[in-house]
């Protein structure tokens, strides 16, 4: 599904060619060990590539099964007929699961449009929902709103290679050199450590 930050309603027609995010669901139903009841989950997965293909549902699919306490013994999907589903690249990587996961999958079942899938429409729906609300309200989703950057190093989408220090040598480098920049902004002299 793609949310756009003022429509969230528009027919999919409307959707190419604009910006927005991608929201990629994954509803998950087991069995308890213990009972015949289900443990339904859903995870939702954002990404700023509005760019479903392979990969993005197969990172999808991996940090499910990553996050699961319990994993199954076998799965059957479910889904849309879309292009970032039924394609090759997918079911090569599905193909593996046994290898890399020890979970067997059965099938995948390419559903039509509006064939049973109505749990996890009605969730897109709420999200939807929720989305066009906030911006009723006059906020704009697009902003950050003061969230402060994490983890970023200035420069590194214009770095070709990225290496890890793997001699005993340098092997603190990083750390030393983050180190040494944070006493500079409180006014210790680092250039004679």
């Amino acid at each position: 599904m793609k949310i756009l930050p003022k429509s969230a309603r528009e027919t999919k027609s409307a959707f190419f060619g604009k910006k927005g995010w991608a929201l990629h669901s994954i509803l998950v139903y087991m069995r308890k060990s213990e009972s015949h009841q289900l443990d339904i989950q859903v995870f939702d997965h954002w990404s700023a590539d509005t760019c479903q293909d392979a990969w993005f549902t197969a990172s999808s699919l991996h940090a499910v099964i990553e996050s699961l306490q319990v994993k199954p013994d076998w799965v059957t999907f479910l889904s849309d007929n879309g292009p970032h589903y039924h394609n090759a690249d997918l079911m090569l990587i599905l193909g593996h699961w046994n290898e890399w996961y020890n979970i067997t999958v059965k099938k995948w079942v390419f559903l039509e449009t509006g064939e049973a899938k109505t749990s996890i429409d009605s969730h897109h729906a709420q999200i939807s929902h929720a989305i066009n609300r906030y911006v009723r309200l006059g906020f704009d989703i697009n902003e950050e709103s003061g969230r402060k950057k994490k983890n970023s190093i200035p420069g590194n989408s214009n770095w070709y290679e990225w290496s890890w220090p793997t001699e005993e040598i340098n092997t603190n480098r990083l750390t030393i050199e983050e180190l040494k920049k944070q006493l500079k902004e409180y006014g210790v002299d680092t250039d004679t450590c």
